[in-house]
């Protein structure tokens, strides 16, 4: 991946990864958070963007970089399947309280394992771990209903599109940003059951592991 690295300042920049084909693409660069080097995969500050949308439109992305945003799950399979990735949620609440939770190894699946959320690995953070029990499921939509629940569609119930473990269960932050109060919002159980959240921002970057070893492959003797 290459990216206009060396300024650390957050904000947009241009890159280009073998995997996703020859185009280079747009992402909001996070240098603030841990850090820094993370990028946004995920973002819900309004209710401006309707994020109950099918199927297709999730697998492409939508949304604007710097305001509400959603990468494509191509996009996510690409990034994380050819080098180890963690995953970085910031949240707020309702009453201004920040929270976070941070996952050491974060992988998404094909579109032919219907984008899979393989694994997690560990939780760090102050949000209670609300992610984990979604692990092995695959992605929901209101038109691909792939979620546990023998009758009904979690996507439909709780007007989002997430990795539904007999529905949103624990975490849906893809959920209707309007709703306040009903489990139809943009929640976190963790932090408040039901409660839907002022702000979500998802974000990934390559782990030690992951640096290391393309290092080591751009390294000559």
């Amino acid at each position: 991946m290459k990216a206009a690295a060396g300024s650390f300042k957050s904000g947009i920049y241009t890159i280009k990864y073998q995997r996703f084909g020859d185009d280079p693409f747009k992402v909001w660069c996070d240098e603030d958070t841990d850090f820094g080097g993370w990028i946004v995969i995920q973002r819900r500050i309004s209710a401006e963007l309707d994020f109950y949308r099918n199927w297709e439109q999730y697998k492409q992305g939508f949304g604007e970089l710097s305001d509400n945003y959603w990468i494509g799950l191509n996009k996510l399979h690409a990034l994380t399947a050819s080098c180890e990735q963690e995953l970085y949620i910031k949240m707020e609440a309702s009453n201004g309280t920040k929270y976070y939770a941070k996952y050491d190894l974060f992988v998404i699946g094909s579109e032919e394992e219907d984008y899979v959320l393989r694994t997690l690995g560990n939780y760090t953070g102050n949000a209670e771990d609300c992610f984990k029990p979604h692990e092995g499921e695959k992605f929901t939509t209101f038109d691909r209903d792939n979620d546990d629940k023998p009758v009904g569609s979690c996507a439909e119930k709780y007007r989002g599109a997430w990795w539904y473990h007999d529905c949103y269960h624990w975490s849906n932050l893809n959920g209707d940003y309007s709703q306040k109060d009903n489990g139809q919002g943009v929640t976190w159980n963790g932090i408040q059951m039901y409660e839907s959240l002022k702000f979500a921002q998802m974000m990934i970057r390559p782990t030690e592991k992951c640096i290391k070893r393309l290092a080591m492959r751009n390294f000559s003797f």
